[in-house]
């Protein structure tokens, strides 16, 4: 009978717990095996340590020593691309200490150098150590607010005497209504501005900044570079407040309102018109109409709310209205179409045209061509007909898309 067999015999003639007890003796003696052939096949971890693993050096500093210890049979290398190190052998003396001076240009500021130790039989280790110069100081005062209807901001600050300050400015401009518009006006603007300045002797500085009326933000990415030091960068972002929305400036020929027609200032927001259900009529210079009102809304904005109803001075529908005004907008004042969008919402229905004129208006001698007339004509019911009219100079109108879109959004019959 062979070995083996006798060894399955005898397995066989033990009990079911002195099975259990040998198979789990065998499997602790087979751990107990494989951890110490572990340690014997898998090689050591080579020792490395660095003195510091990171470092300040002043800016006129030119050299830094790089000291460490390891093994005694121990190869050393050091890698750095900034400062042309590629696998630069470093000598170990008897008991595994190193030391190597780099060479550090005023132009590097911040820099990281690897440190590689090999010894045959074990793994590689490798360390980094961080080198780096002091930051450039710089300080920005707060910026003003960009309030309505301002043009201008000022950028102001300290840094190192004589420091170079590199400025990126951008400043944010919304869509005018049309492509040809916009094209006409948006290249005509400082939006964006790469700008190099140095600091003065005692560090300040300074930068005035025009902001298109049309920008809804500027943004200012600024950085300040002083030799031997790292560059330092901070940003402001300030967006245009129009909380305070342009108030109306004055009410006009006030002896054509009646007690009962109710105009409300929507801070903010702009205004809204409510009307009776019967407004004596009241001509406006042999213009028609059965009503109207006259306003000057913030800052070179004529605005006219006119009332009347379909089948009088209207015509028999909208259409035949807007047909009737575009012949004397063209005729009167040298009109041309620019923009047309139909409106339904809110129980209204309407629409809304913006003509560029070259001709002064007949009925009004504030706002002097060119200029735009923006109009708005609404209806609830089909029959009382409600008109906003802006007559607004041709800069203002262009650099301005934003609220004179908030005036006519807020143009509601109530």
């Amino acid at each position: 009978m062979s070995y083996i067999n006798k060894l399955k015999e005898w397995f066989n003639r033990q009990s079911n717990t002195n099975k259990a007890v040998l198979g789990l003796s065998l499997f602790c003696i087979g751990s107990i095996i494989f951890i110490v052939m572990a340690g014997i096949l898998v090689p050591d971890i080579t020792y490395l340590s660095l003195e510091t693993p990171n470092a300040q050096i002043d800016n006129s500093t030119l050299e830094y020593t790089i000291t460490g210890s390891s093994e005694p049979n121990a190869q050393i290398f050091l890698y750095d691309a900034d400062l042309n190190l590629n696998k630069v052998p470093v000598k170990v003396d008897n008991n595994g200490n190193f030391s190597y001076n780099l060479n550090i240009p005023l132009s590097i500021t911040d820099t990281k150098v690897s440190v590689v130790s090999q010894v045959h039989g074990k793994y590689e280790v490798s360390q980094d150590i961080e080198i780096q110069r002091p930051l450039t100081f710089l300080s920005i005062k707060p910026m003003q607010e960009l309030s309505y209807g301002n043009k201008s901001l000022v950028l102001e600050g300290k840094s190192d005497p004589g420091a170079t300050i590199h400025i990126i400015s951008n400043m944010t401009l919304r869509s005018n209504l049309n492509l040809q518009s916009y094209v006409d006006t948006a290249f005509n603007d400082p939006v964006i501005n790469n700008i190099t300045l140095k600091a003065d002797s005692n560090g300040y500085f300074k930068q005035d900044f025009h902001v298109p009326l049309n920008s809804t933000s500027a943004y200012f990415n600024v950085t300040a570079a002083s030799t031997g030091k790292r560059d330092s960068t901070q940003i402001q972002n300030v967006t245009r407040d129009y909380d305070i929305f342009p108030s109306i400036m004055s009410i006009f020929n006030s002896s054509y309102l009646s007690n009962s027609v109710k105009m409300k200032n929507i801070t903010g927001k702009g205004f809204s018109i409510t009307y009776p259900a019967v407004w004596e009529r009241q001509s406006y210079k042999n213009a028609g109409k059965d009503a109207r009102l006259d306003l000057i809304y913030g800052n070179s904005v004529e605005a006219i709310v006119w009332y009347g109803k379909i089948g009088n001075e209207f015509g028999n529908s909208l259409e035949d209205y807007k047909n009737t005004q575009d012949v004397h907008i063209r005729t009167w004042w040298g009109g041309t179409e620019v923009f047309e969008q139909d409106i339904n919402k809110d129980g209204m229905t309407g629409f809304r045209t913006i003509y560029k004129c070259q001709n002064n208006p007949v009925f009004s001698n504030d706002i002097a061509a060119p200029f735009y007339i923006d109009r708005t004509t609404l209806t609830k019911d089909n029959v009382s007909v409600y008109e906003l009219q802006l007559m607004v100079f041709n800069d203002y109108y262009e650099k301005n898309d934003y609220l004179i879109e908030q005036t006519v959004n807020s143009f509601k019959i109530t």
